[in-house]
């Protein structure tokens, strides 16, 4: 499985792309591999990159509502992180 061969390595990266744009959270995904998926977004893979056709991992992993779950939460996660990286850029440019 593509996603497992990429744990092997000593320092990859979880949001590698492979032929059309997939990843590896996209394969996983797909195939209905939970644990992978939680291991993938454990090691940070982006939930949000988009292949070829226009898909992230959320429309791969559709069909099994545990993986939307953690996928949805994986993405709002990382759009906190932004809010707050801008909410603390916005409060420092303020004052300067």
């Amino acid at each position: 499985m593509k996603s497992l061969y990429l744990l092997s390595f000593s320092y990859p990266s979880y949001s590698y792309s492979f032929e059309l744009g997939a990843t590896a959270l996209m394969y996983a995904a797909r195939d209905g591999h939970t644990h992978v998926v939680y291991t993938l977004l454990e090691y940070n893979a982006d939930p949000d990159m988009i292949d070829a056709n226009g898909w992230t991992a959320l429309q791969y992993g559709q069909s099994f509502p545990e993986i939307v779950k953690s996928l949805q939460s994986a993405s709002r996660q990382k759009a906190g992180i932004w809010v707050m990286y801008i909410n603390i850029f916005s409060l420092e440019e303020k004052y300067i």
